[in-house]
């Protein structure tokens, strides 16, 4: 198989004495930097050999940072003799499947006009967004492999910018977006291992034995049943958990419930609150050593149960969430979160890694990670991209539309009782 650019082993430079003179003039300062960076893009594309998934990934994140994607001009007309009259650089520029979008350049010049500028250049924050956001939504981003594919393809397309001087207005930029692509694949490893392990063995347990998402889940003593169904605990088990979690980490007042509770033989404690929201981890806490004296007991040893720490975490504004309706007043302030979590699964929690999930409470004082709907990456951000990208220019109205257009403004069109003559204000139709 042919080289394609994008090995580990490829390195960028040195540039030859012709290519320099060549990018001085092609991407000299003076020239607007949507030109530059549309020459960019049609000459690095042109020195790699993008594969079917090297080219998917390409094609999402051009898109995502206001590139328009297609052939700019059709050529398919041109023979052999006609395309001999254009260079090198006039041919690629004929076959570019790259342009900087309308409404981008519209934006990019709106101050020019008086208005206010609704496009910006940030490498480094596109880089963030497409990499927690549309790379992880469109690509199987638990596959280790697939993460290295797009973070190369990025890093290797700002190492181009760099080495050729495309745009050294925003070289720092650039760096900083190298330097998001090497977290991303750092981090998008851990970031799996925290979606496959919450909300862990205690919040589980919580959730099986006070109602909430795993409640039902076990299915043991069922013909039917198997190993992998079974998603939660059974009661007894996650009775054993939730006990094991309150006497490491609990209070003396939880302790003494717990007991009281045990001592009469029922769990009775209710359920006061369930909330929708978003929290970001602040920090992780391991298993100290009063807790770990637990979790090392003869009664403990070799069992099911393992070791547990605290997951500290804050409110965060999903971007999605619903909006509220209190008043400003009645909106809950800074507030700190506190869940027992697995030990082992507390190493992979970075600070700064977000998620959607149900936060519930009991009334023993008691607060868990009922379940989880989403994860996301401590480099997380959201930008309008996320919308625009996806919209696409609506073609013609449908027939049907036509008509309702019609009669909605009182035009009578032919096959609808009318001939196509417009129907005064007012006037009824005719029955025969």
């Amino acid at each position: 198989m042919k080289p394609t650019g994008f090995e580990d082993y490829v390195a960028e430079g040195p540039i030859r004495p012709e290519e320099y003179l060549r990018d001085r003039g092609e991407y000299d300062p003076d020239i607007s930097f949507a030109s530059r960076i549309e020459t960019a893009i049609t000459h690095f594309c042109a020195r790699r050999k993008m594969h079917q998934q090297t080219r998917k990934i390409f094609d999402k994140f051009m898109v995502f940072g206001g590139m328009a994607c297609g052939q700019r001009q059709f050529i398919g007309g041109l023979d052999e003799k006609s395309m001999e009259e254009y260079t090198k650089k006039e041919l690629a520029e004929l076959t570019s499947n790259y342009g900087v979008a309308e409404r981008v350049m519209d934006g990019l010049h709106e101050s020019e006009f008086g208005g206010a500028v609704t496009w910006e250049v940030d490498f480094a924050a596109v880089a963030r967004g497409f990499l927690s956001s549309q790379f992880m939504r469109h690509f199987h981003w638990y596959d280790l492999q697939m993460v290295q594919t797009a973070t190369n393809v990025l890093r290797n397309f700002y190492n181009y910018l760099l080495l050729h001087d495309v745009c050294p207005e925003y070289g720092v930029q650039l760096v900083a977006a190298r330097k998001v692509c090497d977290d991303a694949e750092a981090e998008l490893p851990m970031l799996k291992e925290v979606d496959q392990g919450l909300p862990g063995g205690f919040n589980v347990a919580c959730s099986t034995l006070f109602g909430g998402r795993y409640s039902n889940l076990y299915a043991a003593g069922n013909d039917w049943a198997r190993a992998d169904d079974n998603l939660g605990w059974s009661q007894v088990n996650a009775d054993c958990v939730f006990k094991a979690g309150i006497f490491a980490h609990g209070t003396e007042a939880q302790l003494r419930q717990v007991e009281e509770a045990a001592e009469q033989g029922s769990n009775s404690f209710k359920v006061i609150s369930s909330e929708e929201l978003g929290l970001e981890i602040t920090r992780v806490e391991v298993a100290n050593a009063e807790a770990s004296t637990v979790y090392n007991s003869t009664a403990l040893q070799n069992t099911f149960i393992r070791p547990m720490g605290k997951l500290h975490c804050k409110r965060w504004a999903a971007p999605h969430a619903a909006p509220s309706d209190l008043l400003p007043s009645s909106k809950p302030g800074p507030e700190e979160f506190e869940f027992l979590v697995d030990d082992d699964l507390l190493q992979y929690c970075v600070p700064g890694m977000k998620m959607e999930c149900c936060v519930k409470k009991l009334d023993l004082g008691v607060k868990w990670i009922d379940h989880i709907a989403a994860v996301y990456a401590s480099f997380f951000t959201w930008l309008a991209n996320e919308e625009i990208c996806e919209w696409k220019e609506p073609g013609p109205p449908k027939e049907w539309m036509v008509r309702v257009m019609n009669r909605d403004n009182g035009v009578l069109v032919e096959g609808d009782g009318g001939i196509g003559e417009e129907r005064e204000e007012g006037e009824l139709d005719e029955l025969d």
